[in-house]
């Protein structure tokens, strides 16, 4: 084990967070640019076997060659005083096993997390990559729902010399396809396999075969036939029981089929009886304001999938979303209507909210949009509570600069002004701070949801 605050190359080790067959993973600081990564390295003891080594490496440069939003991704490899080790996203979350550990997955949920699962392997796959060891360990499952496929230690590079190619069965027993169990050739269609069978375990709560040797479990990959999935509809139970073929050609022929398939699936309106969809997955037909229609299941789930919004694009769209509130104010100075200035805030307040509600200019404009973990349309409370941190307290500190004397008449105590300009001050910095700091904002945190880049992605508008 490596001390705290020993250094790696120029990663400073701040403690260890697991371990695995090779070797160890550390959270490491970049101090050159600022922030923490995990470190895996491979254990001394392995460090002279030239195929460990290799496998090693191997993980790294393939990973490495992978940039999708559903992969760790993998920043540098180096070694350091004999010790060999790559640094990679750090990933805040846990892993689907600690998920599974609280029991069975909703189907739904589970679906999500297999069509995620699927791009990202999708993008390996392109670059002729295996992963070869697909399970709930590996696939990582981020604080706001994002899925990504981690730890490429027995990846194959089908371009490339094959890792493992003397007939040596490496993997996980339970997730194994019947041509790795056998040491034959593989292609994707093991990763498929292995997927199959983590979907199969997150719903039910068990895997497909079991036993009381990794041998026997093995065989029973290889000749007995997948149960049934239990606890989901018939559209996922056929994905699933396709996933699970013996022969590799009886699985589906790419993952663009695959992922079809399971965003079907998905939209499916069989459920078992012992199932009810959660309010934000059934669907809602509304003839509204795109904002308060919803949207479909495939906008839902691409939205769940999508990463966090670049922060430049997100303060765009609340500059943007700031001008119907000064518009609605810059015309109520033109055209005073005969109430009291109290109530015209009021309403112009109610009505700048209701139009970037409904519209959500800003959003559009910068492609971006806030959901929930699930990819649907937040609550108005989420985007009430959202806007007022933000637009309207931005307001309440520019009128009290602009119209000082106007708020004096109404409020003759200078200290209440004071207080309330400092009040929303520290609100809308709190909100801005928390989100610079982690990305994730008070908002956020409350309400489960989080800002996402839309770009390439379906829209409302693509699915009328």
């Amino acid at each position: 084990m490596i001390a705290a605050d020993s250094r790696l190359g120029a990663y400073r080790i701040l403690a260890r967070i697991g371990r695995g067959g090779m070797g160890e993973v550390y959270r490491a600081r970049d101090d050159a640019l600022a922030r923490d990564v995990a470190l895996k390295t491979i254990a001394p003891n392995f460090a002279s076997e030239a195929g460990l080594v290799e496998r090693f490496r191997t993980e790294a440069q393939a990973a490495a060659r992978v940039s999708h939003a559903n992969v760790v991704q993998v920043y540098s490899c180096g070694e350091h005083e004999g010790t060999l080790f790559f640094a990679m996203e750090l990933v805040a979350g846990r892993s689907l096993a600690e998920r599974l550990a609280e029991g069975p997955i909703p189907w739904a949920e589970a679906t999500n997390y297999a069509l995620q699962a699927a791009r990202g392997l999708e993008a390996a796959a392109r670059e002729g990559i295996i992963h070869r060891d697909v399970k709930p360990e590996n696939l990582l499952l981020r604080e706001d729902g994002v899925v990504k496929v981690a730890d490429f230690g027995l990846a194959k590079v089908v371009a490339g010399a094959a890792i493992s190619a003397t007939g040596t069965m490496l993997g996980t027993p339970r997730y194994m396809s019947p041509e790795r169990a056998q040491a034959l050739p593989v292609d994707f269609r093991a990763d498929m396999y292995s997927l199959g069978a983590t979907v199969f375990h997150l719903v039910s709560g068990r895997p497909v075969f079991d036993g009381p040797t990794p041998m026997s479990v093995c065989l029973k990959h290889v000749n007995e036939p997948a149960p049934p999935l239990a606890n989901a509809p018939a559209s996922l139970g056929n994905v699933v029981a396709r996933l699970l073929a013996k022969a590799p050609g009886a699985r589906y022929a790419s993952y663009g089929a695959l992922i079809h398939e399971l965003e079907a699936a998905l939209t499916s309106a069989e459920t078992p009886a012992a199932w009810s969809p959660p309010p934000e997955l059934a669907p809602t037909i509304v003839s509204t304001p795109a904002r308060l229609a919803g949207v479909s299941e495939r906008v839902r789930q691409a939205r769940a999938a999508a990463p966090l919004a670049p922060r430049h694009r997100r303060f765009l769209a609340d500059v943007v979303e700031l001008l119907p509130l000064f518009t609605i104010f810059a015309f109520l100075g033109f055209v005073p209507l005969p109430w009291p200035p109290v109530l015209q805030a009021a309403l112009a307040i109610a009505a700048a909210l209701a139009v970037d509600w409904a519209l959500n200019p800003g959003e559009r404009l910068a492609q971006v949009r806030r959901v929930k973990r699930t990819g649907g349309p937040p609550s108005l409370q989420a985007y009430a509570f959202a806007w007022f941190l933000t637009k309207a307290t931005i307001l309440t500190l520019f009128a009290s600069w602009v119209a000082y004397d106007e708020i004096r008449e109404l409020i003759p105590n200078t200290r209440r002004i004071m207080g309330c300009r400092t009040g929303v001050g520290m609100a809308a910095a709190i909100e801005y701070g928390t989100y610079l700091l982690t990305r994730v904002s008070v908002t956020d945190r409350m309400f489960s949801t989080r800002v996402v880049d839309v770009r390439g992605l379906p829209d409302e508008e693509d699915e009328e």
